[in-house]
């Protein structure tokens, strides 16, 4: 049976054991530092919501960014796509 390994990471002053999937702890407590980042963000601005509150805060604004992230890099890949079609019409055009 495969050993599970974890990498401990602190997230509000709260440690947390994530089971690694063969990334390096530094990547992990990157992960842990960005969810940190944006809870203390919302606590800092209204420090009278519960934990679990900051907490779906929280994960409402990272998925609105990776959402944002998303919509850019499908813009980027149809672009791509656009000018590869364009060259590739070209070369076969030049080829005739």
């Amino acid at each position: 049976m495969k050993k599970v390994e974890v990498v401990k990471v602190k997230i509000l002053g709260c440690e947390y054991a994530i089971k690694k999937k063969g990334e390096e702890d530094l990547y992990y407590e990157k992960v842990a530092g960005f969810v940190d980042e944006k809870m203390r963000a919302i606590i800092e601005k209204s420090s009278l919501l519960s934990i679990d509150r900051v907490a779906v805060l929280a994960a409402l604004r990272i998925c609105e960014e990776l959402f944002r992230a998303r919509k850019v890099n499908e813009e980027k890949e149809k672009l791509v796509r656009g000018k590869l079609t364009e060259m590739t019409e070209m070369i076969e055009s030049a080829l005739r």
